[in-house]
């Protein structure tokens, strides 16, 4: 299996000159409730389009967060800003067993802020009932948070739980 690196908060990209990830990384919030996987075989790019060196996660409280929608509790910011991926990489939330129950489970989106439009917009989002790990694909770095809505709202997927253990969250 491909090698992975684990950092906590920010960490460096293993790149060739092109831009392209070398081993999977995964960066976990502070906090270990959020983390982003850039797989092996990405192309990681700066905002000038120069190879990614390294990337930062962090967990940002609700309450600092822009546009006047309210999300469950879980948001993050990816560095640096105007970072590119492609393919996309995935972002994952692990929620509280007292989040998950408050919003009923498989209410949940994952949303990236969009700051041209001032609005928060879905992903594709993928939920792991047994983990309680609501997982997002996204191609650029942004403020991203997990969101409870009406079912019927929801663009998502539900997974059985991850069998690969070197990339299981939580």
């Amino acid at each position: 299996p491909a090698s992975v690196t684990e950092f906590t908060g920010s960490g460096s990209l293993q790149t060739d000159v092109g831009g392209v990830v070398q081993s999977t990384t995964v960066i976990a919030t502070a906090g270990g409730d959020a983390s982003l996987t850039i797989g092996q075989g990405t192309r990681a790019l700066d905002h000038s389009g120069a190879h990614l060196g390294s990337v930062s996660v962090e967990s940002i409280p609700p309450a600092d967060l822009p546009g006047a929608a309210e999300p469950v509790g879980r948001a993050i910011r990816c560095g640096p800003d105007g970072a590119t991926f492609d393919p996309a990489i995935r972002i994952s939330f692990t929620l509280t067993s007292e989040e998950w129950e408050r919003y009923g489970e498989g209410q949940f989106v994952v949303r990236w802020y969009n700051s041209g439009t001032d609005t928060w917009e879905p992903l594709t989002t993928t939920i792991y009932s047994e983990t309680r790990t609501v997982t997002a694909i996204i191609t650029h770095f942004t403020l991203v948070a997990v969101f409870a809505v009406p079912a019927d709202e929801i663009p998502t997927t539900v997974t059985p739980p991850l069998t690969d253990p070197t990339l299981t969250f939580g």
